[in-house]
């Protein structure tokens, strides 16, 4: 029968063991008796965390004394169990047998019951969004190497594959679907290639359409082939199913994927948003060796960045500023116009930066202003396919002492107006580098592959960082973060969980030793409340820079934040 214990509590028997102990070598008897072992009771436990089954538990002999080291300890169903420590790879319950043998052969066993939980998954965060891509490699070929290159939302996809003899034995393919009463333009672009040759395009089930390949690294012009779809006709949207046949490119194929775009033309109603400003919900501050204020005007027509102290230091104008999210959802491939009117109390250079998210952005176009004290400016910009945040402006000016004030932002389509949308493969890990050493950071097979030639003197050089993610303040310090690392040499590793866009307070801190063998990690996360996005770093850089450790490649996967079990205290 199945033994559980709900509440997993062990007596302590440190005490008993020592009078247990007392009482059996200070009688003296002409019976040679069985050990006896004590303090092996049922319990709880976690999967995938170590657990030492010898903690208050001993083997007692009345003639040889404390034998618990010379105990063994046995599980079924079968798990390894290492000086007296065991991990539990999944959930269920394990039958421990500990069995004692004193010097003259008398033997004792005794059985307690683990039951083995996983904790409940509050966040997993994925390496990479496949957007519905999908490689197929059969008949004589064989996929050889398949990962995610760059990070972001526009990552592309490189593989490599030997003893394709058909067409049809490397395939990529995607579903996509059309609106109706349209012609589309639908354009495949490859970045990379090693080699020259024929390849074909296949729409749902009509013939294959020949195509060029062009070899070379840097091939988003020669490698882009367009076609169109007529979907004036259809009643309903329309269901597209492109394969491209890559297999007659010959035996040994390296090729990088970039995207596929799906465009019309398309008569829409006018774009004429003006931004109302709402502090604290689209007008934040942001002081970071400055200091200021932002401030509203009532009925939201204006907002204005006050810097009473600029930041210490070069190049610190971002250290002092307001961000301003209008919310807007650009399209891919189509022209904005964004308008805005500016005031200054002084004549100093400040700047204003137009980009896709409030951070780790993509920055568009940045205007600076200087020598007078009111500006009107229109900007153009094309939207291309970053913009899942909305679009954001930066006005900053932490080197100068101001006062700026924006109105009139306003945002608009420029003349003809066409929709696209670009289809690529989202890595939304980043990877920070030395300057100099080449790193890479790659997707495969569910796991970041991390390469460094060589670590810097900064916390920031080599480093991996995950993207943002919401902690609910409910039951903080109640959460775990879990992952599996190893790397190709022992190196040191510093885990940290802080604020999106700052740095304190942290969510977790940890550093550690990770070595060759793959391992779990279990990090329990500060009782702390951060209000928020949290975002996940793994960095690298001054903790091994000038031990002599170069061309290391580290493993990461199984990113995972767990609620706390039940039973833990």
């Amino acid at each position: 029968m199945t033994k559980k214990n709900k509440i997993g509590k062990i007596a302590a028997i440190s005490t008993a063991c020592a009078v247990a102990l007392t009482a059996f070598v200070g009688c003296g008897s002409e019976t040679n008796e069985k050990p006896e072992i004590v303090g092996a009771t049922d319990f709880d436990c976690i999967i995938n965390e170590e657990v030492d089954l010898l903690s208050k538990v001993a083997a007692l002999d009345r003639e040889d004394g404390d034998i618990t080291p010379k105990m063994k300890i046995s599980i079924s169903p079968e798990v390894e169990v290492k000086d007296g420590k065991v991990v539990f790879p999944e959930e269920g319950d394990y039958e421990i047998t500990y069995t004692a043998k004193d010097s003259n052969g008398n033997t004792t066993s005794k059985t307690a019951w683990a039951a083995a939980y996983a904790r409940d998954v509050y966040k997993a965060l994925d390496t990479v969004d496949m957007n519905g891509f999908s490689l197929d490699v059969k008949g004589s070929a064989k996929l050889n190497t398949q990962s995610v290159v760059g990070d972001g939302a526009n990552s592309n996809m490189y593989f490599e594959t030997t003893g394709a003899a058909a067409d049809t034995d490397v395939v990529l393919s995607r579903t996509f679907t059309l609106k109706k009463g349209y012609e589309h333009t639908i354009s495949c672009t490859f970045a990379k290639s090693n080699v020259s040759g024929k390849a074909k395009v296949k729409v749902n089930d009509g013939e294959p359409m020949e195509i060029d390949v062009v070899k070379g690294d840097n091939t988003t012009e020669t490698n882009t082939w367009s076609f169109p779809y007529d979907a004036t006709q259809s009643d309903t949207d329309v269901e597209l199913k492109i394969q491209l046949l890559l297999g007659g490119l010959g035996n040994d194929i390296k090729m990088e994927f970039d995207n596929v775009t799906v465009s019309h033309e398309e008569e829409v109603e006018p774009l004429n948003y003006t931004m109302e400003f709402k502090k604290g919900n689209n007008t934040h501050d942001r002081f970071d060796g400055a200091k200021g204020s932002v401030n509203v005007a009532e009925g939201g027509a204006s907002a204005t960045v006050a810097i009473t102290e600029v930041a210490d230091g070069n190049d610190v104008r971002w250290r002092g500023g307001m961000f301003l999210n209008t919310g807007l959802r650009l399209n891919p491939g189509t022209e904005y116009v964004i308008s805005y009117d500016l005031t200054a109390s002084q004549t100093n250079e400040f700047s204003v930066m137009i980009q896709d998210k409030q951070w780790d952005e993509h920055e568009y176009v940045t205007k600076n202003y200087s020598g007078d004290t009111t500006y009107s400016e229109s900007v153009t910009i094309t939207a291309n396919g970053t913009f899942e945040d909305g679009l954001w402006l930066y006005v900053k000016s932490g080197d100068n002492l101001n006062e700026i004030t924006i109105s009139n932002l306003k945002v608009e389509y420029a003349d003809g107006l066409t929709i696209s949308d670009n289809y690529s493969y989202k890595n939304t890990f980043k990877m920070f580098a030395k300057e100099g050493a080449p790193n890479y950071v790659v997707w495969k097979d569910g796991k970041l592959l991390f390469h460094v030639d060589e670590f810097g003197s900064s916390d920031w050089h080599n480093k991996i960082e995950a993207p943002g993610f919401n902690v609910s303040s409910v039951g903080f310090g109640g959460y775990y973060l879990s992952f599996k690392a190893k790397a190709s040499k022992p190196i040191n590793i510093r885990v940290i969980g802080p604020r999106v866009g700052a740095w304190d307070p942290t969510l977790v801190w940890a550093q550690f030793m990770i070595t060759e063998t793959e391992t779990v990690y279990t990090i329990r996360s500060n009782a702390i409340d951060i209000p928020g996005d949290n975002r996940l770093e793994w960095q690298f850089g001054d903790i091994n820079y000038g031990l002599g450790i170069t061309d290391v490649d580290i493993e990461i996967s199984d990113i995972t934040v767990y609620y706390k079990a039940f039973f833990e205290k």
